[in-house]
């Protein structure tokens, strides 16, 4: 039994040392480092980065197709309705100044 103990401790030792050879071999300058951004497409090329105008359009159109909330009266895409904070299930989830639209309104 001290045997295998002992032979899986040489492994751990000689897997912990490629680590660090690969990692040393990393931090050299000039060494390519790999991308984790922007994952390459099947064809290998990178996609390229959305502007700020094409996300701005996506998150405008996003917005403009969403339904009205049934508990608010207001729309709120990027929330799911049953997670609305007019509704008392969802109390612990209102910020300290929040105000209910049903009361102040």
């Amino acid at each position: 039994m001290a045997e295998r103990q002992q032979e899986g401790m040489e492994t751990m030792v000689s897997a912990i040392k490629e680590l660090a050879l690969a990692i040393a071999e990393l931090k050299k300058p000039g060494a390519a480092t790999p991308s984790a951004s922007t994952p390459p497409s099947a064809d290998g090329k990178k996609k390229a980065r959305k502007t700020f105008k094409e996300r701005h359009e996506e998150r405008k159109k996003m917005f403009d197709e969403a339904t009205v909330c049934k508990h608010c009266n207001s729309k709120h895409p990027w929330v799911k309705e049953d997670k609305c904070w007019e509704l008392e299930k969802n109390a612990g989830d209102r910020p300290s100044d929040w105000k209910s639209k049903k009361t102040s309104a």
